[in-house]
This record gives C-alpha cells, structure tokens and sequence, in this order.
C-alpha cells in the first residue's frame, strides 16, 4: 500500500495503518494477520525480504507499520470501500456491487436506463 492511502477512523480503531503490514493483510491477511494466524511465520518472512529490498534500493521504510499482527481484517467501514457502484433505480452510488461501476464510461446512463 503506498502513502497515497489514508486511513479513515474506523481503519486507526483496527490498526490498520499505512505500509507494508496492510500490503501483508491484502495480499494474504486470513494466514499471516492477527495474534494467532495458521502461517505464523509468512509475514516475518515477507517483512525481512522487503526490508532486503528496500535497503538494496536505499528507501527509507524507518515510519512505515511493517507488521500485521494487531490488525483486523479490512471490512466494509474502513476507507479501502469507496462508493464506487450505481444503484438502480435512483442510480445513487453505494459500496455494494451492481451491474454498474461508476469507473466504467456509459454504466451511470445505461443504469438510468434501466439496462
């Protein structure tokens, strides 16, 4: 996750913050994330290469949240679920998935439409 994410307050109350630790929750959170998960090893061994990688490259990562290990889960309240659907039949944007993405040219006229 680069810093163009900004966490909303219900994304801080689960401690998900910026940084590699809520890359690890995306690509593979339900094995590696939390106090207890089933591959408690696959996050150290994710941060270690990237801190490899960052320091062959020579970026600072000293203010990012390696780890995933107090996080929750991403869910439905947190800011990674933007309003990005229209809903028939007022065509208003929500968070839930219909046949008409707002990132589609043409979906919010063939929603009105009713196609």
């Amino acid at each position: 996750v680069d810093q163009s994410w900004q966490p909303n307050a219900n994304d801080l109350a689960a401690n998900r913050k910026p940084g590699f630790g809520a890359t690890i929750m995306i690509i593979n959170g339900a094995q590696e994330c939390g106090p207890s998960p089933p591959n408690a090893n696959g996050s150290r061994n994710r941060q270690r290469e990237y801190k490899k990688y960052a320091k062959m490259f020579g970026i600072d990562i000293s203010g990012e949240k390696l780890d995933c290990a107090d996080m929750k889960a991403f869910d439905a309240t947190g800011s990674s679920n933007p309003a990005i659907y229209w809903s028939p039949p007022s065509c208003s944007l929500n968070k839930w998935q219909t046949a008409y993405s707002a990132l589609v040219e043409g979906d919010y006229k063939r929603c009105k439409a009713g196609n």
